[in-house]
């Protein structure tokens, strides 16, 4: 049995979009073979929640910081705080920082798991190479699954 795991948690990476191309491929050229696809949300740690709530809640403040500062200050008759003087002598650099923080509670959201067992073996990790599997790389799977022999001609067009 085939079974290819992905995290539906990493929307925001283009996973989702892998997943799709990687279905459709299995199931246009190896309608046959005995796969199922699963989706998993892998749940974060506690301290994983609080961390990416943390960095949300700072971005948010942050931007808004950047964008309303002496504006929602004056609104609300209270004095400007010193920090906002930074924030308005360098507000890109305020920026960068409140991206920087938003990415960071975004990676530790997303695993990116993108995982294709075959019989309980895992065959391919992204987790654990760093990358997708390419077009190759499915093909030497499924073809040793498949008990296909494959020609370095057959590999080439597989790009």
């Amino acid at each position: 049995m085939i079974t290819l795991i992905v995290d539906v948690s990493s929307s925001g990476s283009g996973l989702n979009d892998y997943y799709i191309e990687a279905k459709k491929f299995v199931e246009e050229n190896y309608n046959y073979a005995p796969w199922k696809f699963e989706e998993v949300d892998l749940s974060l740690s506690d301290v994983n929640q609080i961390l990416v709530w943390l960095c949300s809640i700072v971005s948010m403040v942050g931007i808004t910081l950047i964008f309303g500062g002496s504006t929602i200050f004056d609104a609300l008759g209270m004095a400007e705080p010193r920090f906002m003087q930074f924030i308005n002598n360098n507000k890109t650099m305020s920026f960068v920082v409140m991206f920087v923080c938003y990415s960071i509670g975004n990676n530790i959201r997303s695993s990116g798991a993108f995982e294709l067992y075959v019989d309980d073996e895992l065959m391919f990790s992204k987790l654990a190479m760093g990358r997708l599997p390419g077009v190759q790389d499915m093909v030497k799977i499924f073809a040793q699954v498949l008990g296909i022999e494959l020609d370095e001609g057959e590999m080439e067009g597989a790009d």
